[in-house]
């Protein structure tokens, strides 16, 4: 895919003016020289052109809304083993893990998912539930459930998915496996939302200050598009990832496991 985008390159412009002249002038002086006139001043036009149009590889698409709808899309075109990475402080869409049930149960998909949400206990050095909620008109404590409600839905989706599965196996119609999930919660202050999926695509939103990433804008970004900003972006996800430790529910409480 090609973008086209705008830009001004005085040097470009330049020469290409003066190439545009020089071919105009030559032809002038003598129109026996016609044919070398005119390939001076269409390398002047060229010049000139890309000095004001810049025409390369598509690189990341800015969306105006964030579109879950484009995100479940990538997450059915994606293998069935896709590796699954997600940043939220929670996972704001109500039917978000109802959708990944379907997809473990009826589309065969078998994600292997790390999923980092932000750390809701209080009193640690870095209070960013706190400064994420401050003009948002949410107490904490009520953005605290929330990211617990994720964290357990998703612990109980593990437990459904194990239990569907082991019934399909026992039926002859799967193999025996289990869910593999991880969850762990992070402290430090990320810029947005992100879901990798795969190697070959994420979606980053925005931390809106006083609203819900979700009103805000959606990123696409391509690994074939965009390299270099695939590979800042994988690494940023990354380091936030080896630097928060894994959630291990309470010992009465044992959904989740590695599958």
């Amino acid at each position: 895919m090609i973008a086209l985008s705008f830009r001004f390159d005085i040097l470009r412009i330049t020469v290409g003016g003066l190439g545009m002249s020089a071919g105009s002038g030559l032809f002038v002086f003598d129109p026996g020289l016609r044919i070398a006139s005119a390939a001076i001043f269409g390398l002047g036009l060229l010049l000139a052109v890309t000095g004001l149009v810049d025409l390369s590889p598509g690189r990341a698409i800015v969306h105006v809304e964030w579109s879950q709808k484009r995100l479940l899309q990538a997450m059915s075109s994606a293998a069935e083993a896709a590796t699954l990475e997600i940043l939220q402080t929670w996972i704001p869409e109500e039917d978000f893990i109802d959708r990944l049930r379907h997809f473990y149960i009826n589309g065969n998909k078998r994600f292997h998912m790390k999923v980092l949400l932000m750390n809701p206990a209080e009193g640690g050095p870095n209070d960013v539930l706190a400064a994420r909620v401050k003009l948002r008109g949410i107490e904490r404590s009520k953005a605290a459930h929330d990211i617990a409600h994720t964290r357990d839905s998703l612990l109980r989706l593990k437990r459904d998915v194990d239990k569907k599965l082991a019934e399909l196996a026992r039926a002859g119609q799967g193999r025996a496996e289990t869910m593999d999930i991880e969850i762990r919660l992070y402290d430090f202050m990320p810029f947005g939302p992100i879901y990798k999926i795969g190697d070959q695509v994420m979606f980053i939103g925005l931390f809106l200050n006083d609203t819900s990433s979700i009103f805000g804008p959606m990123i696409e970004v391509r690994r074939s598009r965009s390299p270099e900003l695939w590979r800042d972006l994988e690494r940023s996800l990354s380091n936030g990832w080896d630097a928060s430790p894994t959630y291990v529910p309470p010992a009465d409480d044992k959904e989740l496991t590695r599958g």
